[in-house]
């Protein structure tokens, strides 16, 4: 199921941007380091409610997060909305496609 981030989300956000970092270490080690966080839980805790920047998360049946999505939201010209949306359904189908893969 997809749902917009809870308080109670942001240890398991941890988490995920826990893997997403040593995945990007290992590609860039002069760059990057193994450990730490992009965000606070104090700058997560912020984002939750601003309807400007959303984080979706992607729950199984157990109710684990799987992914996230963050999204920042501007208002900019027709195109581009266009293009963003776009882009948007494209993401919600893939993570819908391989739930069903998944299941199978």
């Amino acid at each position: 199921m997809i749902c917009l981030e809870k308080v109670e989300d942001i240890p398991r956000l941890q988490e995920l941007f826990a893997q997403i970092l040593i995945v990007h270490h290992q590609a860039r080690s002069d760059v990057l380091k193994v450990k730490g966080s992009k965000f606070t839980d104090k700058e997560l805790e912020g984002v939750i409610g601003d309807a400007n920047k959303p984080v979706f998360v992607y729950e199984d049946e157990a109710g684990t997060i799987l992914c996230h999505l963050f999204l920042i939201i501007k208002e900019v010209s027709e195109m581009m909305v266009l293009k963003n949306l776009l882009r948007l359904s494209s993401l919600m189908i893939f993570v819908l496609k391989k739930k069903l893969v998944d299941k199978n």
